[in-house]
């Protein structure tokens, strides 16, 4: 899964891995932010996307036996997850994302168009 927000939409790309061996897109979001969420900082738009992408695909990412991976042009995402202080938004995030195995990826914004694309 590929993320990326902006201000004024996110939105993130589902890809799989084909029998050629490559990721190919097998779905898309992409989201218009209201006014409260267009106030967010960047690294909370940037989990945004993560979160909401997750919760759109719920049904084939919840519980998955091999960790999905998360792709993201936002370095600090990485670090979401570890020892730090949060917000009462982002201690929320974190607590959905109990419900998915998953591993954060760096990945600059010129290796990441797909997603930037629907942003």
């Amino acid at each position: 899964m590929e993320t990326d927000a902006s201000n004024y939409a996110y939105g993130a790309v589902l890809s799989q891995k084909q029998n050629d061996n490559q990721y190919h897109p097998i779905a898309y979001m992409s989201k218009s932010m209201n006014a409260a969420k267009r106030n967010y900082g960047i690294p909370d738009k940037e989990a945004l996307t993560m979160v909401k992408g997750l919760q759109n695909w719920r049904h084939w990412l919840e519980r998955t036996k091999l960790p999905v991976q998360i792709l993201t042009d936002h370095k600090n995402l990485e670090f979401f997850t570890k020892p730090r202080i949060l917000n009462r938004r982002q201690m929320r995030w974190l607590e959905l994302l109990t419900h998915y195995i998953y591993e954060i990826y760096y990945q600059p914004g010129s290796q990441n168009c797909a997603a930037d694309a629907l942003s």
